[in-house]
């Protein structure tokens, strides 16, 4: 009898979850175990870290639909230096993206 009741709460909080958008961001921060993660445990830190979502146009045969692309910067430093990475969730494409600068010094004086 308590497995019944089980169930329909697990159907309710999915159903929760996806009508109030909560299951979008799980997908950005699965792209965080990529470049970004590994230059995380080799002692980066982050010191800026921005999120922001795009509305761009439909790719075909769907250019009549807006495509959201959620977007999170990050600033990563390390002893003077400092990198920025971006990461791209392309809604349409349901393709995450990750890119990074090479280790340049930080212009005045932004990483310790």
């Amino acid at each position: 009898m308590a497995r019944a009741l089980r169930e329909p709460v697990r159907a309710t909080l999915l159903a929760g979850a996806l009508a109030g958008g909560l299951l979008t961001g799980p997908a950005l921060s699965a792209a965080e175990e990529g470049v970004v993660s590994e230059l995380l445990s080799s002692g980066w830190k982050i010191a800026e870290r921005a999120e922001s979502v795009e509305t761009r146009p439909g790719l075909p045969p769907y250019q009549a639909l807006e495509r959201r692309v959620h977007m999170t910067r990050y600033r990563l430093c390390r002893v003077g230096r400092e990198v920025l990475c971006r990461i791209e969730y392309d809604s349409q494409r349901d393709r995450i993206t990750e890119s990074c600068t090479h280790p340049e010094l930080a212009e005045g004086g932004r990483c310790p």
